[in-house]
């Protein structure tokens, strides 16, 4: 039973990864500012891209709930807002 719950772990947190590094070059937003580069790619994402991830999870989440995780994103990665920072917020 434990093996197979951090086997669902693992491919949940590879999915939030995959979901932030397609919102960070912008595929989740309908207009890009500028053309996504390899340094963009695991950056930080603004929080259109944020919102979007996060309804892709849980798809009735409040607005409110979804700013303050972002406050909270950004703090925990030092003003950035990564798969990461959301990673450490929400194991919380």
């Amino acid at each position: 039973m434990s093996q197979r719950y951090e086997m669902e772990r693992t491919e949940r947190k590879a999915a939030i990864r995959l979901m932030f590094e397609t919102a960070s070059i912008g595929a989740l937003t309908p207009v890009m500012a500028s053309t996504p580069t390899a340094e963009s790619i695991c950056q930080h994402v603004a929080f259109p891209q944020f919102q979007s991830v996060l309804r892709t999870i849980i798809p009735n989440l409040d607005i409110t709930e979804i700013a303050t995780a972002y406050i909270q994103c950004y703090e925990e990665g030092n003003k950035f807002v990564t798969a990461d920072a959301f990673l450490k917020v929400a194991e919380k």
